[in-house]
């Protein structure tokens, strides 16, 4: 029996407003093969300072179907403490920008410890996401963490490294960490997104999105290694946005681009059929 995997989603918090879309991607989920508990919907905060009722009440959603909800820390969130303890979280998730300055700045490190004092209170999981040294392994070891991930633990490997569709165990480099390696989707249409990231969430750290803005601010978030885009976006030009994550991505990382066209998505489409029909036989 292999092990059970956990699919993790990044989804703006402006979505969650949306009663359409939301019911859209549920009924996804839960004409899915997948139990919604082993579903993580990570929350990207934004610049906002107050969360809309109708935020709450979409978070509520995926709560009340069993799935996991975490919340994303980065450096520059204006999202007031007073207001994440309303917000039906499991986990609280401090990122790179946030954990890259501890030893640099105080106020990193007072924002860190005021997390780490809300999920105390509030008894949640906090993790630490983005881990490159022995150094901040063992400060955040030191202040009670419960989970770190990062390239202290693994890093990422050739293609022709990773497992095939058939395997069951999330893969693990030398160093013992398992590889997630971050994808970044711009898709404008639901259906195709949601099916880009069934596909690829076994094994990749998955981010979706629908338009320019959200893209470019996803980028600086999550670092992505593989970008899929649909350079026919409704919100914005996806030829602009190759443009502009080009002139801003670091000349020493490869960021591999994939354009989206009918003709990819249709292969993806049978791909998925393929692989759909396969499981229903060996079951």
């Amino acid at each position: 029996m292999g092990l059970e995997h956990t699919v993790a989603v990044n989804i703006d918090t402006r979505v969650f407003s949306d009663s359409e879309v939301l019911s859209r991607i549920i009924a996804f989920i839960e004409n899915s093969n997948m139990p919604a508990s082993r579903l993580s919907i990570d929350i990207i905060l934004g610049q906002e300072k107050k969360l809309s009722k109708e935020v709450i009440a979409g978070l509520s959603r995926f709560r009340m179907i069993g799935a996991h909800l975490a919340l994303d820390v980065v450096l520059g969130d204006q999202l007031e403490i007073s207001e994440i303890e309303k917000l039906p979280i499991d986990e609280v998730k401090i990122g790179r920008t946030l954990i890259c300055n501890i030893f640099e700045t105080h106020s990193s490190k007072s924002v860190i410890k005021n997390y780490l004092d809300l999920s105390r209170r509030m008894a949640m999981t906090i993790s630490a996401v983005g881990i490159e040294n022995e150094e901040e392994a063992n400060w955040f070891t030191e202040y009670g963490f419960d989970n770190a991930q990062g390239f202290l633990f693994g890093l990422p490997v050739e293609i022709a490294a990773l497992p095939d569709q058939g395997a069951t165990a999330p893969f693990e480099s030398q160093a013992g960490g398992q590889v997630r390696i971050k994808v970044l989707i711009v898709e404008d249409d639901v259906d195709y997104g949601l099916l880009l990231t069934d596909l690829l969430s076994e094994h990749y750290d998955v981010s979706l999105t629908d338009n320019e803005a959200d893209a470019l601010e996803l980028f600086s978030h999550k670092e992505p290694e593989i970008l899929l885009l649909d350079v026919n976006l409704a919100k914005g030009n996806g030829y602009n946005l190759a443009h502009s994550i080009n002139s801003c991505s670091d000349s020493s990382n490869v960021l591999s681009t994939i354009v989206l066209s009918t003709i990819v998505l249709s292969s993806l489409v049978q791909l998925y059929s393929e692989r759909f029909m396969k499981l229903a036989r060996t079951n």
